[in-house]
C-alpha cells in the first residue's frame, strides 16, 4: 500500500485562488495589449468580411490543383528558404482574390499562421500600403505574444502609428521591430492586389 501526501482543503482553494488569479491577470494584460494594439495600428480585426465574401463564391473544389502544385507545396514547407514568395499573376477577374481565399484556409486549416490583405481599388483606406501594413502587423501581434509584447513595448515611444506612410511603417515597425524577434513561429502573409 501506498501513502500519499495530502494537502488541507484551504491550501488548495488558495491554490485554485491563485491560479485564477494569475489566469485573470494575465487575461487582463493580453486584452490591455490588444486593445493598445487596436489604437496604435487602427485595425480592429482581420479583413474577416473580404474573406468570407470570397469563400461565398468560391466554386467547391476549386483552387485544389494548387494545394498539389510542387511550387506551391515546397513555399509552404520549405524551412531552408529565406525568402519564400509564392507569386500568381493573371488578368483582372481570372480569379486571383478567390484563389487568395483558397490559400488562406489552406494554411490557416494546417495551422500555420497566416496574416492576409485583400486591396480594394475602389476603397480609399483598402487600396493604401500602409493600410495593408498596418493590418498584417495587427494581425501577425494577435497571433504572436512575443510580437505583441515587442509592438506594445513600441507604443511607449510612440503614441499612434495612423499617421505613419509605408515607409515609416515598414522601417520602425517590421525592419526595427516585428522582424527582430527571433522566438517567433514563420509566418505567411497572402496580399491580394
Amino acid at each position: 500500500r501506498h501513502s500519499f501526501p495530502t494537502r488541507r482543503s484551504s491550501d488548495l482553494d488558495e491554490e485554485y485562488y491563485w491560479c485564477l488569479l494569475v489566469s485573470q491577470t494575465e487575461s487582463d494584460i493580453s486584452k490591455f495589449q490588444r486593445q493598445q494594439l487596436s489604437k496604435l495600428t487602427g485595425v480592429v480585426e482581420p479583413p474577416i468580411d473580404d474573406l468570407s465574401s470570397l469563400e461565398d463564391v468560391r466554386v467547391p473544389g476549386s483552387g485544389k490543383w494548387l494545394v498539389s502544385n510542387e511550387v506551391y507545396v515546397s513555399w509552404k514547407t520549405e524551412q531552408a528558404a529565406k525568402r519564400r514568395i509564392f507569386c500568381l499573376t493573371a488578368k483582372p477577374g481570372s480569379g486571383k482574390s478567390v484563389l487568395s481565399s483558397y490559400v488562406i484556409n489552406d494554411l490557416q486549416e494546417r495551422k500555420l499562421r497566416c496574416s492576409y490583405y485583400f486591396f480594394r481599388h475602389r476603397n480609399a483606406t483598402k487600396s493604401k500600403i500602409s493600410g495593408c501594413l498596418r493590418s498584417l502587423a495587427y494581425q501577425m501581434a494577435s497571433s504572436d505574444n512575443a510580437i505583441l509584447q515587442r509592438l506594445c513595448d513600441l507604443q511607449q515611444e510612440y503614441a499612434s502609428w495612423e499617421q505613419w506612410d509605408e515607409k515609416m511603417i515598414w522601417r520602425k515597425l517590421f525592419l526595427g521591430c516585428i522582424f527582430k524577434e527571433r522566438s517567433s513561429v514563420l509566418q505567411f502573409w497572402v496580399i491580394d492586389a
